[in-house]
């Protein structure tokens, strides 16, 4: 005895185009944000660049660096560094 009938039944259908919105809303943040990490960067060492090329630096002397051990190796209080200009 067939109770469900004779009815047919009809796969779901499965709408791919939100989660490929997603996935370009995903792409473009991802791309916009490593490009200004990279720009940053480039920042940071023209700076670090133009500090040693004019300048000689140096350590006060008989400082001894106390190390932080997690999550990286690291100064604790800092790096105290004393910058001249070359001439």
């Amino acid at each position: 005895m067939d109770l469900r009938g004779a009815r047919s039944r009809d796969d779901p259908e499965i709408n791919f185009i939100p989660l490929i919105d997603v996935l370009l809303v995903i792409l473009i943040f991802l791309m916009v944000t490593t490009t200004y990490q990279r720009f940053a960067e480039l920042q940071i060492k023209a700076v670090l660049y133009q500090l040693v090329r004019r300048f000689r630096w140096s350590v006060p002397a008989g400082y001894t660096m106390p190390v932080q051990q997690a999550p990286i190796s690291k100064p604790k209080d800092g790096l105290p560094v004393r910058f001249e200009p070359l001439s």
